[in-house]
């Protein structure tokens, strides 16, 4: 009986995605620049315990602090651009959530007038 709750559950979750209609280009720009951010803030520790481990101030690794900088400047600006069209994309589904939602309550007040109209009428 959980099972039947859960799978129906999807099921609501699924159509009420289909009926929002995200942008999937968009989407699909922010999942991957999400995954660019989860690289580059993995890449900063293994770059940063590489930099510790030959730090030596007659040989410093100009190249490894430059890629260690370049790493976070790429973390910070795909991770800023993934939240930015993320919540466009949230904002979009929620607009054409909101558009739906309306559309039927219009519906069926109209049902419901048309319905009071009718007994009314019979009533006299």
């Amino acid at each position: 009986m959980v099972e039947n709750k859960k799978n129906g559950s999807v099921f609501q979750l699924l159509t009420l995605i289909k009926i929002a209609d995200p942008p999937k280009a968009l989407f699909s720009i922010s999942l991957m620049l999400s995954i660019i951010t989860t690289v580059a803030s993995l890449a900063i520790p293994l770059l940063a315990s590489r930099f510790i481990d030959n730090f030596s101030l007659s040989a410093l690794n100009t190249g490894l602090i430059i890629l260690l900088i370049v790493a976070f400047f790429i973390q910070a600006l795909a991770g800023g651009v993934s939240v930015y069209i993320l919540a466009k994309v949230g904002q979009h589904m929620i607009a054409a959530l909101r558009k739906e939602l309306l559309k039927n309550f219009l519906y069926f007040l109209l049902a419901i007038m048309i319905t009071m109209k009718q007994e009314i009428q019979s009533a006299e």
